[in-house]
Parts: structure tokens; C-alpha cells; sequence
């Protein structure tokens, strides 16, 4: 049994939330995906804005989890393909079921999610 130790837990998808379809005006990357059927590349686009703020809670002293409905193999292979390694603790499948005797609408109350071409903190210019 693992035990994480840290109240402060954080869940972050990867597909719609660290990357985002093919978009030009977006930074792109290319993720293999290790599939022994398939075995092909996946052009995507970086959803910078979440991926600093993953980087944030990781410096506040979150524990952060990352998840895919895509599998666990799938979230990894985006995370190593990001670079953030050193910012997440754990890698998943995504759940697709929960139990317990209260709704999760009641004890999780917020969903974070800033949009892909946001300014969210860039760095300041001297036009600015």
C-alpha cells in the first residue's frame, strides 16, 4: 500500500488539459505513442497556460497526479514528452468509477482550468 502523505493532492488530466488538438497558433509537439499495434506519432499542441500552473503547485508543495482516460502508458509518454518529469509524482489511468457515500460534487467543489490561449502570466514586455 502507498500512502501519500501531503493534504494537498492535485489531479490533472493530460488530453484537453496538458495538450490540446493540432492548433498553428499554439506551440506544438510531436509524442510517440507506444502502442504495439499502432506504433505512431501524435502531433499536439501544448496547453502552456496549465502547464505552468502544474509546475506551480508542484513548487507550492502539491502532490500532483496526473491521469488519462488514454491509459497511464499514454499519460506518461505525454509527461516525458513535456519535460515535466521533476514537477509529478504519479501517473494514472484515469478512474472510471468512484465510491463513496457522498456525491463528489460535495467535497470537491473546484475544477481549474484556464484556456489554451490565455495570457496567464507571461512574461512582461517592455510594451507592457
Amino acid at each position: 500500500m502507498t500512502i501519500i502523505k501531503n493534504e494537498m493532492t492535485v489531479f490533472v488530466d493530460v488530453d484537453g488539459t496538458l495538450i490540446v488538438p493540432y492548433d498553428p497558433k499554439l506551440k506544438q509537439i510531436v509524442i510517440k505513442v507506444y502502442d504495439a499495434v499502432t506504433k505512431h506519432y501524435v502531433k499536439v499542441a501544448i496547453h502552456e497556460p496549465m502547464i505552468r500552473l502544474v509546475k506551480e503547485e508542484h513548487h507550492r508543495g502539491s502532490h500532483v497526479i496526473v491521469w488519462s482516460r488514454g491509459g497511464h502508458e499514454w499519460a506518461a509518454n505525454v509527461i516525458r514528452a513535456l519535460e515535466l518529469t521533476p514537477f509529478v509524482h504519479q501517473v494514472m489511468s484515469k478512474p472510471f468509477a468512484y465510491f463513496d457515500d457522498v456525491k463528489i460534487d460535495k467535497w470537491l467543489k473546484y475544477r481549474v482550468y484556464l484556456e489554451p490561449d490565455m495570457q496567464y502570466k507571461k512574461p512582461m514586455t517592455k510594451e507592457s
